[in-house]
């Protein structure tokens, strides 16, 4: 009887470590397309890069044009409004052995690294349907109050996906809400060599100095005050002062999206 459950044994860790193995040699890249109404529909392109330590996820021109505006008498808090930065690609980096995820946060002239843990519960359904040629099952979780629906490749024991959702048991080719308001579908996976293109992006930033997503607004504030003291200092005598709105902070206890 020991002996039988000593090979069974043998034979689950060998089984369980082939799995671990083949997923730290694969890498690539998968091509989504996105789309989020947040009140308008906007569409982009997605790009995610994986190999058995990270991923990396950007939008094509994922930029935005939040200039200063006038609003009732006080001045919104902008963002983006210098060049060099706007034009800078939106990321989330994830590092698997953390199981962290990384992102930046660009409002006026301050890019500021961002970090938090998401823990997502799936539940496994018996439902299945091909995407890009792939066996895809289905999950779904509820997180922070919205329904998710993911489709998830097991032939890909990767537990990767676009934006801030994982933890599946294979790479994740197709998630929307329940609302309509996101979907993110996969329309190509090319695997090459990755490591290069994500030592690269590491090697710009350092994570070690990024601030959890619910300090943000403290840093925010900030830079509101640092951003207005240095708009006051130019106006002239007599002109009144001017006064940031409430700042409208996205980031800020960030869910998913």
């Amino acid at each position: 009887m020991l002996k039988v459950n000593y090979f069974k044994l043998v034979f689950i860790f060998i089984f369980y470590l082939g799995i671990i193995v083949k997923s730290q040699k694969i890498e690539g890249e998968i091509i989504y397309t996105q789309i989020t109404q947040l009140p308008k529909m906007k569409e982009a392109i997605g790009h995610l890069f994986f190999n058995g330590k990270y991923s990396l996820y950007t939008l094509e021109n994922e930029k935005e044009n939040t200039n200063i505006q006038n609003s009732n008498g006080s001045i919104i808090y902008p963002s983006n409004t210098i060049d060099s930065l706007a034009n800078k690609t939106r990321f989330i980096f994830y590092n698997k052995k953390q199981n962290v995820f990384y992102n930046n946060a660009i409002n006026s002239d301050f890019e500021t690294i961002l970090k938090a843990r998401k823990n997502i519960v799936w539940k496994i359904f018996p439902e299945y349907k091909e995407i890009i040629n792939y066996r895809c099952q289905k999950a779904e979780t509820i997180f922070y109050g919205k329904k998710y629906t993911a489709w998830f490749a097991k032939d890909i024991p990767m537990n990767y996906g676009p934006l801030k959702i994982n933890g599946l048991s294979g790479l994740i080719l197709e998630v929307y809400t329940e609302d309509g308001k996101l979907k993110v579908n996969a329309e190509k996976i090319i695997f090459k060599k990755v490591d290069n293109k994500i030592d690269e992006f590491q090697n710009k930033y350092d994570f070690a100095k990024a601030i959890p997503n619910e300090n943000y607004k403290d840093v925010l504030k900030n830079q509101q005050t640092e951003f207005e003291n240095k708009i006051n200092a130019t106006l002239k005598e007599g002109d009144k002062p001017l006064k940031f709105g409430k700042i409208d902070c996205k980031e800020c206890n960030e869910k998913t999206d």
